[in-house]
């Protein structure tokens, strides 16, 4: 087994049904061994769009290399209709590679474990009700002492993870 763990978001048309969509899609190429709560999130960067709903998913991608992952969920935003509009803009649909278990690189396509994770709370939040801690170059991260006291990213549950029903 080889864990990995999956941002996803949303912030255009209904946000939960495309977070669903997406798992259900994932599943047909990686084991799901959790998912954490769906959180509402105030959009950063851009601020004039509507709110995103994120939660993060840890897959087995013991079978995969890190670019056949990014492959797949590239492809599976593109089939559910991603369209690339600019840095921070709304998505339909955002599946992100956040960490890959004893993977580190830095690419011009992909960056393992994810630039941009350890400063955002709506991966880390998620993130950490799946998950105590991960490993980075062999240093451990608690990942609730890695969350921000940042009050501009408001992070809050929109449905618990109990109540999501994945086919």
């Amino acid at each position: 087994m080889k864990v990995a763990y999956l941002g996803i978001g949303s912030n255009i048309g209904d946000r939960e049904h495309n977070l669903i969509t997406a798992i259900e899609r994932i599943k047909f190429h990686y084991p799901i061994l959790d998912i954490s709560s769906i959180h509402t999130t105030s959009p950063i960067g851009y601020t004039r769009q509507a709110a995103f709903l994120n939660m993060v998913v840890k897959v087995d991608t013991a079978k995969s290399s890190p670019f056949e992952v990014l492959s797949t969920v590239k492809t599976i935003e593109k089939n559910m209709g991603r369209v690339k509009t600019f840095m921070w803009g709304p998505r339909l649909i955002d599946i992100d590679i956040l960490h890959m278990e004893k993977t580190v690189l830095t690419t011009d396509v992909l960056t393992l474990p994810h630039r941009e994770m350890f400063k955002r709370n709506f991966v880390l939040i998620p993130l950490s009700e799946i998950t105590d801690m991960i490993s980075v170059n062999g240093e451990d991260i608690r990942i609730n002492d890695a969350i921000n006291d940042d009050s501009e990213q408001h992070v809050q549950i929109f449905k618990k993870k109990q109540d999501i029903e994945i086919e």
